[in-house]
């Protein structure tokens, strides 16, 4: 069932925004809109699609960093962190799990061509989950090449391109997240 499909079965295709949440069958779409929303997260979940890809079919691609304030607690947004928060949760349970070395798990865990606003909402997302950090520095793609659950160390994680996004993590972690307050932390 498509949004078109919804809108006109609810008699709100042809109104503007403003009008569209005035209507009284507003509260209806919304519901919908939603539920959707998450089944194709979850089917984006089983497909392994990075967050990066998430952030791009949501429509943030051209957000920059310091806008970030802007799409904070809208519907795509609020998905994006979900999206983020089971993506973090199924990580954890493969570096936790007792599966054997040659059990195949994909390796891509973080894009490397991700734009530096979805790299900066994904830190401050993981540190607002209190994320351990070896899980982070998977998330953030700072592992050793061709293992996905071996994090760098020492001199390779200091020289990592996007070390940068490991400090905000370790800045942000356990502080609570206001996200009016993110320009300041950008």
């Amino acid at each position: 069932m498509s949004d078109g499909y919804v809108r006109k079965a609810l008699k709100l295709d042809s109104l503007d925004d403003a009008a569209l949440k005035a209507h009284k069958n507003y509260k209806y779409y919304e519901f919908f809109y939603k539920k959707a929303l998450t089944f194709r997260l979850f089917r984006m979940l089983k497909t392994e699609a990075t967050t990066f890809d998430v952030w791009k079919w949501l429509g943030f691609s051209h957000i920059k960093a310091g806008d970030l304030k802007q799409i904070v607690g809208t519907t795509e947004f609020e998905a994006y962190e979900r999206y983020v928060t089971t993506f973090y949760r199924k990580v954890q349970n493969e570096v936790d799990s007792l599966m054997p070395i040659w059990y195949p798990i994909p390796s891509v865990r973080a894009s490397l061509d991700a734009t530096e606003a979805e790299k900066t909402a994904r830190t401050l997302i993981m540190a607002k989950l209190d994320m351990r950090e070896d899980i982070a520095k998977i998330l953030l793609g700072m592992t050793e090449p061709g293992k996905w659950n071996v994090p760098l160390k020492n001199d390779a994680l200091l020289q990592h391109k996007d070390y940068k996004y490991l400090k905000l993590f370790r800045n942000r972690h356990q502080k609570p997240l206001k996200w009016e307050e993110v320009n300041n932390i950008v």
